[in-house]
């Protein structure tokens, strides 16, 4: 008996160390996300009111427009990363000079396209804002380090790294402000925040990575892992393009189609209601590792069910911050934007409702990848860069910001929800969403059957 509980309890203390470590890490990440979310917050304000609505237009259609060319230095790779280095039969070494080039070479690509796109479009001061943000995308390859860290399950190194580089950059804005001084100056402080983030990056794989000297490079093996990581990469890195089309493509039609004006009003909006994506970005990659385990071990009953209590915490978590940011969104906006922004209220209020599809989303693409159907990233992010243009082109010129808001909500819930019924091997995801959007109504019919069975 003694022997026996002996036993359980060294069980009971293994799950527990493993689990508080998944808690710590998700800890950091959620920490210093929060941190992040409340500078960025803060600055926004403070240039928002310093630029005006005009000029902070222009500056957050440039911003939308790197985001989209940046595409190129994802490559797809994020989550396949992570999952590389997780796996025992990877030569970790190998997949981080691999990972590196592709994405160092992407990035570069990035910038040339841009540059050139600048040249042939740009008018003035948008022009330049538009190639100093382009070279902040030289850097952003050094983002591998952090894949890494998530993958050892240790996100303290890189979120303090992301701390110090943020504040830094912060300070620099607060007295670009001070100064008086206009959007050219806080462009270059956007590329010095990438700049120091990088350098963090590097710091901290010196100093407390593990994987052998990174400059003795064998070309032959790591090009033929590039290749593979290319080949497995692809259909998620043409997933990538759709979804950061869907998701930025709006601030760019609208000044398009309408302005700088309503663009910095929207971009007001989209930046309250886009700051907490970051939430279930840091809950899964913390937990990403261990759903791979689970999967790689044959426990597919633990596997979905670890998957079905996590959908329906973020669904549950994003219900409850759109229900509070879109009640109070013109207080929000009013308070501290000021009046100037005051028409961002109703587009924050209609924005903010896609967080619960956002929040859904993150979850699915990583199920994605486990699973081995890439072909299906491609096909949902597809369907809600479509919807979300069409959508754009007939409601923008009607209702302007509004438009582009319910578009926007109209084609996050296309490509995160409603797309998965479209195959068989993706229904399952849908129906474990469904629980998740429906959970009260599962706990009612769950009290409703244990009062029958009391009687």
């Amino acid at each position: 008996m003694g022997f026996a509980r002996g036993v359980v309890m060294q069980g009971v203390n293994r799950l527990w160390e493993r689990l508080s470590g998944y808690f710590l890490n998700t800890s950091w990440m959620v920490f210093e996300r929060f941190f992040t979310l409340g500078l960025n917050f803060l600055i926004s304000i403070v240039l928002a009111r310093h630029l005006g609505v005009s000029d902070f237009g222009i500056f957050s259609y440039a911003v939308s427009l790197v985001a989209l060319f940046s595409v190129a230095g994802h490559v797809g790779l994020s989550g396949i990363l992570v999952k590389e280095f997780v796996s025992k039969s990877s030569d970790r070494l190998v997949v981080l000079q691999a990972g590196f080039l592709l994405k160092s070479s992407g990035y570069l690509l990035g910038v040339i396209l841009l540059i050139c796109f600048s040249y042939m479009t740009g008018e003035g001061v948008e022009s330049v804002v538009l190639v100093i943000l382009a070279c902040g995308l030289l850097f952003q390859a050094l983002e591998i380090v952090d894949f890494y860290f998530q993958s050892e399950v240790r996100a303290k190194l890189p979120s303090i790294a992301r701390m110090v580089a943020i504040s830094i950059a912060s300070l620099v804005k607060l007295f670009g402000v001070f100064l008086g001084m206009g959007i050219i100056y806080f462009a270059a402080s956007n590329v010095l925040y990438l700049m120091l983030l990088g350098l963090g990056f590097s710091y901290v794989f010196v100093r407390y990575a593990n994987v052998g000297n990174v400059f003795a490079v064998d070309w032959g093996v790591v090009l033929l892992k590039a290749k593979s990581l290319l080949g497995d990469g692809a259909l998620v890195f043409l997933g990538s393009i759709f979804a950061l089309i869907y998701m930025k493509i709006d601030q760019v039609m609208l000044k398009w189609m309408v302005g700088s004006e309503a663009v910095g009003v929207y971009s007001v909006a989209a930046v309250l209601s886009e700051a907490w994506y970051f939430i279930p970005v840091a809950v899964v990659s913390s937990l990403f590792p261990r759903l791979v385990n689970l999967r790689e071990s044959g426990d597919e009953i633990g596997y979905y069910k670890n998957i079905q209590v996590l959908m329906d915490f973020l669904f549950w978590l994003a219900f409850l911050v759109a229900l509070l940011i879109g009640g109070m969104s013109d207080f929000i906006i009013v308070s501290f934007y000021g009046p100037e922004y005051a028409d961002a209220g109703g587009v924050l209020a209609v924005h903010i409702w896609a967080s619960v599809f956002v929040f859904m989303r993150a979850l699915l693409s990583r199920w994605i990848i486990i699973e081995k159907v890439l072909v299906f990233s491609v096909v949902t992010q597809g369907m809600g860069a479509l919807f979300n243009i069409v959508l754009n082109w007939f409601l923008i010129p009607e209702y302007q910001e509004i438009g582009a808001a319910y578009a926007t909500l109209v084609s996050y819930a296309v490509a995160g929800y409603f797309s998965l019924l479209l195959s068989r091997k993706t229904r399952k995801m849908f129906w474990i969403m469904s629980r998740a959007v429906f959970g009260l109504y599962r706990m009612f019919v769950w009290v409703r059957t244990r009062q029958v069975s009391a009687k």
